[in-house]
């Protein structure tokens, strides 16, 4: 024997078919747009001014700590920083880079290599130079982190006070293949956590400064530092 079903049964049917292939459709449109981006997602972030204010000039210079500081959280297992480590940990590397490189205004690629050695006693970095773009992205394919010195008038970032710093540093946490665009978490803003720059303008603003009080920069050189768990 049949079962007869009514119209409002088949209406309902229909319409939880439709909400389940919609949630199906959905969720595998959300797969499709990550899988093509490869990211460090448990990066941590800070800003080099956690407490907003940027007119300290430990903080305002305090873009290679902040970059230094969320690559070793991560190294060792950290996934979050709060305000009052992060401005902790900023004052003691900027009274260590005074006594170790005579400055904590800027430093070099070579330098935050050192400092990440000798300060956190973590062999696993190296600065690499003379680098190119396919460079960056491969080392990124890996699952490492890789700090970049850059001329941060040339990223166009809305968010920093213009027209940008000239010295910058930043650390890249991933690339998305498909827009072309590299991931990071960029100190200089608060706004800065999972920031994407498109890949050609990032590369292009990259260039290393020597370790002092904002000396000329008078040699383009392409540099990073590769930081491996």
């Amino acid at each position: 024997m049949h079962r007869l079903v009514s119209s409002s049964q088949n209406a309902k049917a229909r319409y939880a078919a439709g909400i389940i292939t919609g949630l199906f459709l959905i969720s595998l449109l959300c797969f499709s747009a990550g899988a093509h981006a490869a990211i460090i997602d448990t990066f941590p972030f800070t800003s080099q001014a956690p407490d907003g204010n940027w007119k300290n000039a430990m903080y305002q210079n305090g873009c290679e700590e902040a970059s230094v500081i969320m690559a070793m959280r991560w190294v060792r297992g950290g996934t979050s920083l709060s305000k009052k480590e992060a401005l902790s940990e900023i004052q003691k590397l900027s009274v260590y880079e005074k006594k170790r490189f005579g400055t904590y205004i800027d430093l070099s690629t070579g330098d935050t290599a050192k400092l990440i050695r000798d300060y956190y006693k973590h062999v696993n970095v190296e600065a690499r130079f003379s680098i190119q773009l396919e460079d960056v992205i491969n080392e990124l394919k890996k699952g490492v982190v890789v700090l970049v010195p850059v001329d941060g008038r040339k990223l166009r970032n809305p968010y920093y006070t213009a027209p940008g710093p000239e010295r910058h540093m930043l650390p890249i946490i991933g690339y998305d293949e498909v827009q072309k665009e590299f991931i990071t978490n960029d100190p200089g803003t608060r706004q800065g956590k999972a920031y994407r720059y498109k890949e050609e303008r990032l590369f292009q603003a990259i260039r290393d400064y020597s370790t002092g009080d904002h000396k000329p920069v008078t040699n383009i050189v392409k540099a990073m530092v590769v930081v491996r768990q």
